[in-house]
């Protein structure tokens, strides 16, 4: 019976897409009000703020980026696939 009556007071969500037209999404965070990602095929770094505008923050010309964290500072680092370098994001470049 509780099956019944949690599936009947359920409401259907319909995903909104925040980003479109990237090639391949990693590594989000949140972080300082936005939430902070790389497409690796584009070897970009991007945010997007709560009113969904995007914000492309860096372009990693040499290698692809594959993942994103902070440090306990509040800096991003990125992560690149084949020069395996942990770069960190400060006064907007890497």
């Amino acid at each position: 019976m509780f099956a019944e009556s949690a599936t009947a007071m359920m409401t259907p969500i319909t995903p909104k897409a925040l980003h479109d037209g990237g090639r391949y999404f990693e590594g989000p965070r949140w972080h300082a009000g936005r939430l902070w990602f790389v497409d690796c095929l584009n070897r970009t770094l991007l945010s997007i703020d709560p009113s969904g505008e995007s914000q492309q923050h860096a372009k990693i010309e040499d290698d692809t980026p594959c993942g994103l964290g902070v440090l306990p500072d509040g800096r991003l680092v990125v992560l690149t696939m084949f020069r395996k370098r942990l770069m960190a994001c400060t006064d907007g470049g890497l």
